[in-house]
């Protein structure tokens, strides 16, 4: 059995992934009593992992025969972004029953790229498939942080071509130097049990917080996944909807810091590590932009208060100065969060300056 998991083609090892990803929502909804959509998840699960069982029986062959090489994983990551969103869309097209198929495959593949680009309405979906959405969301984000260490940054590419990381992650040697570098698949699996475990450790520990905030605990988790995953999932219209508020914002902001440079995880633990962080390139001109951009913003409206005496409301200026940090960090991460504070400027919600 283990040569059976080991010599399986990297497609087949997702379409495992998402059978067993479809438990989540049907024991959601099984709690919930949303008896349909958790049928619906469940069975597909069993589908698809059947599926996975015959097609990893199939190429057993065919993959001990093959040269395994990065660009064959390029090119089976590149099959899966096309074709595994039309798996993962079936039981979201049979839960909402009155959409055309090809809505529910541009949905999937924003999910699982971390796109996050909404196109239901919120209001339109049960919480059995915003939990969902929000679920491919988060391992789409967990795909792309592994096979960027595990491949990408061997072949010194998607960005890894600026780095001196490149020459190290993947391809570390032995003191010997008398071993090859690790196979793709080795280093793959390595990745994986590496980085999943801190992945899922950081959404659990958000999830916790928000929830303790005072947010919903599904939104809590959904939030959760789609902060770590910067897909910018939400289950409501935005944070507006939310009970946390500020607090909420924060904790978010706080993990959003992750997704800054490629070094928050690479570079290891410790004080070295830090250290390499704060000299980073890219975390220096994240700061820079999180810092001058809202300033900005905030002495321009400033001016505008100063010019109408509302310079005394310094508690609603702090919050429209809050809601242009939260807002630049979000979209610098591309996760795309907006805050319930960013439109305080103009909607004048006890801060009034003139625009």
């Amino acid at each position: 059995m283990g040569g059976y998991f080991r010599n399986l083609p990297f497609f087949v090892v997702l379409l495992f992934a998402a059978a067993g990803a479809m438990l989540v929502p049907s024991v959601y909804g099984l709690a919930v009593r949303d008896h349909d959509a958790a049928r619906v998840f469940f069975y597909t699960g069993i589908l698809v992992a059947i599926l996975a069982t015959l097609l990893g029986f199939a190429t057993q062959g065919w993959a001990r025969g093959r040269v395994d090489s990065d660009q064959k994983y390029l090119v089976s990551l590149l099959a899966s972004y096309v074709w595994l969103p039309v798996i993962l869309g079936v039981p979201m097209f049979e839960v909402i029953g009155n959409t055309r198929a090809v809505n529910v495959y541009l949905d999937m593949v924003s999910a699982l790229t971390t796109t996050g680009a909404p196109v239901f309405e919120p209001l339109r979906l049960v919480d059995t498939v915003h939990l969902w959405r929000a679920t491919v969301g988060w391992l789409g984000g967990l795909l792309t942080w592994v096979t960027a260490m595990a491949i990408l940054a061997p072949l010194n590419l998607g960005g890894f071509e600026v780095t001196s990381e490149a020459n190290a992650i993947g391809q570390r040697m032995p003191q010997s130097g008398q071993m090859r570098a690790a196979a793709p698949a080795e280093r793959l699996w390595r990745q994986a049990g590496v980085l999943a475990p801190i992945y899922l450790g950081l959404t659990v520990v958000l999830a916790l917080g928000l929830a303790l905030a005072g947010e919903r605990p599904l939104h809590a988790v959904i939030h959760a996944m789609s902060t770590l995953s910067t897909s910018g999932i939400l289950a409501t219209g935005g944070f507006k909807d939310t009970e946390t508020g500020v607090p909420g914002e924060m904790l978010i902001a706080l993990f959003l810091v992750f997704a800054l440079t490629r070094r928050s995880f690479t570079s290891g633990f410790g004080m070295a590590a830090l250290d390499r962080v704060a000299h980073d390139r890219e975390v220096r001109l994240a700061l820079f932009a999180v810092v001058v951009l809202p300033t900005f913003l905030f002495m321009r409206h400033w001016l505008g208060a100063y010019e109408v005496d509302e310079l005394a409301n310094a508690d609603g200026a702090l919050t429209a100065l809050w809601g242009s940090v939260f807002t630049v960090l979000s979209f610098l991460t591309t996760t795309g969060f907006v805050s319930d504070h960013w439109g305080a400027r103009k909607a004048g919600r006890g801060w009034k300056p003139r625009v």
